[in-house]
């Protein structure tokens, strides 16, 4: 009988030593050294103890005897990493650029010394409550059975398009069911746990102990129990956000990904993931069923309809109740009104009523970023590049103003060169500035405040939203982190105070973003018997984004907004690579993403098929170009979409960033970004 040897990814940071190692198999533990195993191996010239994971078993004769070394020892009695997902972890390396370590390290719990992983299963687990009586609306109706029938056959990319209040959660939950009484586990994916407690609780009220919520306020031992239970079968229903795609589930019958256009579902660290890719490999290998749930879903994603997702709307609310009116006021009228305030008269006068009434308002303030754009009050006009349609930034360094896709520059201007007004200026609101203008408004009116300041504490956004729910408070005010998820049967107005912050920050993707984030906070009103109302506030009332919006039509945005994207060459018709450069030197980083650009021209022109595939490549300060004292410049190479050009260029920019003689400045390279400030 042949000997046996395991190929081993040991937990090493050096990419030169990211492949496999063999090590002959012990016979007292060869019974336990299988694909996934975790296993301890002696590594290096001083033969240190390391961790690795065992991807094969193989008897290959040509490996050299004479110097292989054994294994020590089996840390777990069974795969920590599941055989089923070593494929996962290989495309992951491939497609993020980054170690197979990495990659593995999504899949398995962060152990200490002193933690262990017993195979002993609990005595009891509950069954879910059973939901069939609950009746459900045609449309529900005919989602739940579409994508059944992909369940049964185990395959099947879906978007759900629902509009806000149409019932979307009842039907991941009426698959869900379906799923568990085959014995298949579900994986739903939220943007964030704390921002979406109502979702969490309607799972874990329907189907009880077979629930594991994964989020970021479990301690460590109390995350191993989760991940130990789903790993057993124990779970049915995994609910979590972003990093939950990776839980070990073993019988994968579907993953939901509600709220799938929320940029939450990237990963901004190693390996930078998105969810919905790695949901979407997932199924495709495990023979799953991939659920992409939003009113609002992505361009790039609608775009693929019939090609990798099939669409099923819902087009009505719970009930048959009416979407809210949507009323645009045009800001410019207010400035030549005389009207100086934050507050248009029309949302003053609805705020008043609203008091009068009992009733509750949500106030979003549209602040997505902090990259100065320049904005006439007058007439609406706002600085923009006339090479890509993109605002430009305002720089106080040199008081300039730059296009952060092709490098055009232009000098600040305090007089409009539209209307001649001089109420131009750069433009941004906080949400401080907001309440104070609130309580000099409404004095008696009770006003919570829901942004980065106010939810730095455990269980801050949870407790603001129960005391907003008790009826503690009149009006709830927030970033973008109050549009989603949220059901309050006694809030009769969504007042969005400015809609132009996320239509001019300098990303290809503004007139999308707008779009999204006011038709979901919109939804957050009108979800009872009492209906709704929502006004917009805006400088650019004709802008397509806000008026599209307005009407709820989201069908309308998407035909004008994928029309624009192919004039102007924009993903999905090109693909974007993004190299950013931090460091405490800005002439330095000036001088190396110069570098850089000329290293990368010079290798793609001796590539003639990477070269056929660039549309164009350039170097400039991020928008946002210094961030905790770290000056940020990037590079961004921008393909045409097709994979044999994106193959290439993982190895035209990886051979350029290493030669880059870095020292305390820092490379990230990202292949799918989702944002470019």
């Amino acid at each position: 009988m042949p000997s046996l040897y395991a190929g081993v990814i040991v937990d090493t940071p050096h990419t030169s030593l990211d492949r496999l190692f063999h090590y002959s198999i012990p016979f007292d533990i060869e019974t336990y050294v299988k694909p996934g195993v975790r296993v301890s191996v002696p590594f290096g010239a001083s033969n240190k103890k390391t961790m690795g994971f065992v991807f094969e078993i193989t008897s290959d004769t040509s490996i050299q005897h004479e110097r292989i070394k054994s294994i020590i020892s089996v840390l777990e009695p069974y795969p920590l990493l599941m055989p089923t997902l070593i494929p996962i972890v290989q495309w992951m390396r491939k497609e993020y650029h980054c170690l197979t370590i990495e990659a593995v390290n999504c899949f398995v719990p962060k152990l200490s010394k002193t933690m262990a992983i017993k195979g002993n299963r609990p005595d009891t687990v509950s069954d879910f409550v059973d939901t069939t009586n609950l009746m459900l609306s045609h449309e529900q109706q005919n989602a739940v059975e579409l994508i059944s029938k992909a369940l049964s056959d185990g395959r099947g990319n879906f978007i759900l398009e629902g509009v806000t209040g149409s019932g979307k959660t009842e039907v991941y939950i009426r698959l869900a069911q379906k799923a568990a009484a085959t014995g298949k586990q579900t994986i739903i994916l939220v943007p964030e746990i704390s921002l979406t407690p109502q979702t969490v609780e309607r799972f874990k009220n329907r189907f009880g102990t077979m629930v594991s919520v994964l989020h970021s306020r479990l301690s460590p031992g109390e995350r191993l129990k989760q991940w130990h239970n789903i790993r057993m079968g124990l779970t049915k229903i995994v609910v979590g956000a972003r990093s939950a795609v990776f839980a070990p589930v073993g019988n994968l019958g579907m993953i939901v990904i509600d709220e799938a256009h929320e940029d939450s579902y990237k990963s901004d660290q190693r390996p930078r993931y998105h969810a919905i890719d790695v949901a979407r490999k997932r199924c495709e290998t495990e023979y799953g069923v991939l659920v992409l749930g939003s009113a609002t879903p992505r361009i790039e994603d609608s775009y693929f309809v019939n090609t990798i997702y099939q669409k099923i709307e819902i087009s009505q609310r719970v009930e048959q109740r009416p979407l809210p009116p949507v009323k645009i006021v045009d800001m410019r009228d207010e400035i030549t009104k005389g009207n100086r305030s934050i507050f248009s008269k029309q949302l003053y006068i609805a705020l008043k009523q609203v008091l009068e009434r009992g009733e509750q308002a949500i106030l979003l303030l549209n602040r997505r970023g902090y990259a100065q754009f320049v904005l006439c009050r007058s007439c609406g006009f706002v600085s923009k590049c006339q090479n890509c349609h993109i605002s430009l930034t305002y720089h106080s360094d040199g008081n300039i103003l730059r296009c952060h896709y092709c490098g055009l520059k232009k000098p600040y201007t305090t007089i409009c060169p539209n209307c001649k007004s001089k109420y131009i200026k750069n433009f941004g609101l906080g949400t401080q500035k907001v309440q104070e203008e609130l309580d000099k408004f409404f004095p008696g009116a009770r006003t919570i405040r829901m942004d980065m300041d106010t939810t730095t504490k455990k269980d801050s956004h949870q407790k603001i939203l129960d005391a907003f729910k008790s009826g503690e408070y009149d009006f709830l005010l927030g970033t973008q982190m109050i549009a989603k998820g949220l059901d309050f049967p006694n809030v009769t107005l969504v007042g969005v105070v400015t809609a132009d912050t996320s239509l001019n920050l300098p990303d290809y993707r503004n007139g999308e973003k707008t779009f999204q984030l006011i038709a979901q906070v919109a939804g957050r009103t009108g979800r009872s018997a009492k209906g709704g109302e929502v006004i917009v506030q805006t400088y650019q009332p004709g802008h397509y984004a806000i008026e599209f919006a307005s009407r709820h039509d989201y069908r309308g945005f998407f035909q004008s907004e994928i029309k624009m994207r192919r004039a102007l060459n924009h993903p999905p018709f090109t693909h974007i690579v993004r190299i950013l450069l931090t460091g405490e030197h800005n002439e330095t980083l000036a001088s190396l993403g110069n570098h850089a650009v000329l290293c990368l021209k010079q290798k793609i022109s001796q590539n003639a098929e990477l070269n056929q595939g660039v549309v164009d490549i350039g170097v400039c300060p991020a928008p946002l170009e210094k961030i905790n004292g770290k000056y940020r410049w990037q590079i961004l190479i921008r393909l045409k979409r097709h994979e044999k050009f994106l193959e290439h260029c993982h190895v035209v920019v990886d051979e350029c960033c290493k030669s880059l003689p870095l020292k305390d400045e820092r490379v990230i390279i990202d292949f799918y970004p989702v944002s470019l400030l």
